[in-house]
């Protein structure tokens, strides 16, 4: 199975939307946050094997996904253009 640390989240930078597609998982559940550690509210899409967040509504600059999979996670920065 996939490690979290080979997760590819794309495109980042970004000026509108991430996207990941984990792989054989049974949970997962994720949050985003600002560089001051306040958590957003991310409008997320799930579409049959991957995950879309929108950040289209946040200002550029820089955020962290926190990602939880199977009991793992993985903390990930993503930049907004």
């Amino acid at each position: 199975s996939e490690t979290l640390d080979n997760l590819s989240i794309y495109p980042n930078p970004t000026s509108e939307y991430v996207i990941f597609k984990p792989s054989n998982y049974t949970e997962i559940d994720f949050k985003l946050f600002d560089v001051t550690g306040k958590e957003l509210n991310a409008e997320v899409s799930k579409s049959n094997d991957h995950f879309l967040i929108n950040l289209g509504k946040f200002k550029a600059g820089l955020y962290f996904l926190r990602l939880e999979i199977d009991g793992k996670t993985t903390i990930r920065k993503i930049i907004k253009e």
